[in-house]
This record gives C-alpha cells, sequence and structure tokens, in this order.
C-alpha cells in the first residue's frame, strides 16, 4: 500500500480550519451562558378570579411562555383564572412555562336512566348530579302509578342516558298516573260473543244480571246495560247486562157483549192505554209495550165488538204486524231500531244526491233540451232552493198530522216527480219537475229527525246523528 505523505501547506490549513471552529464554540457558549446569567427573573402575581385577558396583559413583559388550561369549577365565573402553576410567589425567569388554569364554567352533570323509578327517587338521582327536574303525569296500563314512564332533556330530546349536560339543564320525567280510564261501549242489541270480545278488549270485564224485557231488541241479544255508554270507567271495571226477552206481552181480557164502560175499565186495568174514541168508529187501546186492541162500536149502542180476539176468555192477542217483525229481526239478526235508521238515512241521502246528480252533466242535458247551460243550471238552484225553504215547514206539518205520514207521503211526491223529470221535454218541464221533488223530498229530513229522536234516548243520538 504506497504511502500518503501530506504537504507542510495542507497541515497548516486544517490547522487554521480547526482554531476557527474552536473560537466559534467557545463564542457559542460565551453568549449562551451570557444570556441565562443575565436573564430576568419575576415573581408570578395572583391572577386568582382575573379574567383571563386581563391576566394576559398584566404579565405580557415579563416574557414569559403562558399554556392556558380550560378546567370546570363551581367556584369561578367562566373565563376567569383558576390558578396558575407555578403558583403564587414562585421566581421565574425570562423565557419560562407558566401555565394559567382558565374556569371553563360549573361542571357537567352525567344524565342516567330513571326509567321504572319512582318519581322521590328519580328526583333525588337527578338532582344529585346538578340537574333541574320537572314531572309530568300520563296514563299507563304497564308502568306502576307513580314510576317513571319516560324521560327527556327538555331543549335536547336527543341526548341519552350517559351524555353529559350542564349543571342545571332541566329534566322533563313523565310519571304514570294508572290505567287510563274506558269509554264504556254500547253493547245493547249485540250478540253476547260480541259484546265480550269489545269489552275484553278495551280491559272491562263483562257481569250478568236477570234476564229482562225489552221492546226495542230482539229476543237472545243484550237488551240493557250498566253502566250506560259513553261513561268513563276505570281498567278491570264491570259491565252488567241482560238478555232481551223481547216485548213484555199481557193477556187481554174478554170483553165480548159487555158495554162500553165496563170494557173500558177491564182495559185500563190489564194496562192497556185508551186512545182516540168517536162515536161512531173504533176505538184503539195500546198497552205500555206498543200492543194494540182495536174496538169498534156502533153509534149510540153501548157494547162493543172485539175485531182482534179470539174470542175467548182472558186471550193473549199478538198482531200480526209485529209477528212478522220479531220473526224478520230473528232471522236478519237486526233490531228494528237499527233497520228503522237505515230506511231513513237511506232516504234522506238519496233524496239529497238526487238534487246535486245533474252537475256532472249539464251541459249534454241542455245539449238534449236545445238549451244552454246557464237556463239547465236552475234545475239545480231551484230544487236547492225549494229544499232549503219548504223543509222547515214540513216539521210543523208532521207535528200536527204525524211523522210517519209526512215522510211517507214525502218520498212518494219526490219519487213521483223524480220519476217524471225523465220525460221532460224541455228545459222548463225539468226544472219545474226536479224542483217539485225537492220540496217534497225536503219533508224528509223533519220527519227522519223526528223519529231518531223518538226512537233513541238523548245519551244514544250521538251515533245515529253522527
Amino acid at each position: 500500500m504506497p504511502v500518503v505523505v501530506e504537504s507542510p501547506r495542507t497541515t497548516r490549513r486544517l490547522k487554521r480550519l480547526f482554531a476557527l471552529a474552536a473560537v466559534g464554540v467557545v463564542g457559542i457558549v460565551g453568549v449562551v451562558g451570557f444570556q441565562a446569567l443575565t436573564k430576568k427573573s419575576f415573581m408570578v402575581p395572583d391572577l386568582s378570579g382575573v379574567a383571563e385577558a386581563e391576566a394576559r396583559n398584566s404579565i405580557a413583559t415579563n416574557e414569559w411562555e403562558i399554556i392556558i388550561r380550560a378546567e370546570r369549577t363551581n367556584d369561578v365565573e367562566f373565563g376567569f383564572v383558576i390558578r396558575t402553576e407555578p403558583g403564587v410567589g414562585e421566581s421565574l425567569k425570562q423565557g419560562d412555562t407558566l401555565v394559567m388554569y382558565v374556569s371553563e364554567g360549573a361542571p357537567l352533570g352525567v344524565l342516567i336512566d330513571v326509567v321504572g323509578e319512582s318519581r322521590e327517587v328519580a328526583f333525588k338521582k337527578l338532582t344529585e348530579r346538578g340537574l333541574s327536574v320537572s314531572a309530568t303525569e300520563e296514563a299507563s296500563d304497564s308502568v306502576p302509578i307513580g314510576n317513571v314512564i319516560s324521560w327527556t332533556v327538555a331543549k335536547q330530546p336527543s341526548l341519552v342516558a350517559g351524555d353529559q349536560v350542564l349543571q342545571g339543564t332541566e329534566v322533563n320525567i313523565v310519571v304514570s298516573s294508572g290505567p287510563s280510564l274506558r269509554t264504556v261501549p254500547l253493547i245493547v242489541g249485540l250478540k253476547l260473543d260480541e259484546a265480550s270480545a269489545i269489552i275484553a278488549e278495551l280491559g272491562l270485564v263483562l257481569g250478568s244480571s236477570d234476564d229482562s224485557y225489552s221492546s226495542d231488541v230482539a229476543v237472545g241479544l243484550i237488551g240493557a246495560q250498566s253502566p250506560p255508554p259513553g261513561q268513563l270507567v276505570p281498567k278491570d271495571s264491570t259491565i252488567v247486562y241482560s238478555i232481551s226477552l223481547g216485548p213484555d206481552l199481557i193477556v187481554l181480557p174478554n170483553i165480548i157483549g159487555i158495554n162500553f164502560v165496563e170494557a173500558e175499565k177491564r182495559l185500563l186495568e190489564a194496562g192497556f192505554v185508551v186512545g182516540e174514541v168517536s162515536g161512531h168508529g173504533r176505538a184503539w187501546f195500546c198497552n205500555r209495550h206498543g200492543l194494540s186492541v182495536s174496538l169498534e162500536r156502533e153509534e149510540n149502542a153501548s157494547d162493543l165488538s172485539v175485531l182482534d180476539s179470539g174470542g175467548v176468555d182472558e186471550v193473549s192477542v199478538i198482531p200480526w204486524s209485529l209477528l212478522l217483525r220479531r220473526k224478520i229481526v230473528q232471522r236478519v239478526g237486526v233490531s228494528r231500531r237499527k233497520a228503522t235508521l237505515i230506511v231513513l238515512l237511506s232516504c234522506v241521502f238519496t233524496v239529497s244526491f238526487m238534487i246535486t246528480l245533474l252537475v256532472v252533466s249539464l251541459k249534454t242535458v241542455a245539449d238534449d233540451l236545445n238549451s244552454t247551460t246557464g237556463i239547465i243550471s236552475w234545475a239545480i238552484t231551484a230544487p236547492m232552493l225549494a229544499f232549503g225553504v219548504v223543509g222547515p215547514a214540513f216539521g210543523k206539518v208532521g207535528d200536527l198530522w204525524g211523522h210517519k205520514r209526512v215522510f211517507v207521503w214525502g218520498l212518494f211526491v219526490a219519487g213521483i216527480f223524480a220519476l217524471s223529470t225523465a220525460f221532460a221535454w224541455n228545459a222548463t218541464s225539468m226544472i219545474i219537475f226536479r224542483t217539485l221533488s225537492a220540496a217534497g223530498g225536503s219533508a224528509l229530513g223533519p220527519a227522519a229527525m223526528a223519529y231518531i229522536n223518538r226512537m233513541f234516548d238523548p245519551s244514544e243520538r250521538v251515533r245515529p246523528l253522527g
């Protein structure tokens, strides 16, 4: 291996570089040492309770490195200094670090789940965490009375248990007031199994009582109930019912061959009510259940001939119309009241519907009768006016002559003129026929209302009139 010999010139150059480097290091050390020895020291002042900005300004000339750390406390207001590190009175040189702890407000409260707890326990647990509590009551079939059903944070309903909120945050709790009250349903006229299903669904209990007579409910259906429909009762309350035995029929006394005064006396004693009696004609006697006996007396005669009697002593008489009605009710399963209500409402709907029936075809009708839409529109306007003006008068007519008669005749007139409309030869005849039909049909409204008020008690009229 060859031997390299440095020249004297190179050796001198390296010595100079080493000397310069040594001088530089010594200079740097000297400067740093000088600065360290010449830094000023300052005492840490008491900054507790001072606003953060004011504290920064008061120590800005000390040239400390300031670190801010947030901390929650109930003792110092938000944004004010809690304490410093190092503490008050300690010495810090320029460039040293001073940590200031600044209040971030009151400590946060942790939400907890209080569902199922009693009201008192829930209040205690939430207030211990610095939360405000408000309570409302709500009916519940599953949560015992006095226990919490649910809870929410008033202004942040999406928060759940475990989330943190500011102390004083309001928590709304919903407390059970027990099972909700039940509205008693109408079970009169229903079969027992139908009523049982309805009552069980509401959380109520059925209780039976002795069967009773009813002139409105078919045999075998529920004829009476207590408490009445619409009343509010607690859960598991008992609804007492009785099965209908049908009308309470009574025995018609034998009045053949006796004078009118004695016949009237016997009928009254049997529970019949004397109706209208005229000199030549018939006298009608009706018992409290609607069964009637028709008597006929010759003019200036004192004896009676019985039209609806079998001719033997103490014969029980049931009119054929009642027997027929009972057979229909038993076969169809619809009571007389419901059937009558269906007929009434169907007829009223039909008459009202006929008035506005032509609205969608005015132009076609006008073209067929060589008229204009403006003229044919009176085929709707005129019947509506007649219906509204004439209708109230039929209420008084029904009071005087009987609502059944007014209802039947009104329906007959409305039907006749409605049929005549199909044969109208021009616009005028159509308007007249439809107006007369509406005038006759307007009798159905007051008559139907009177029928409903007569058939249903005040507590039962809401459903048929609704």
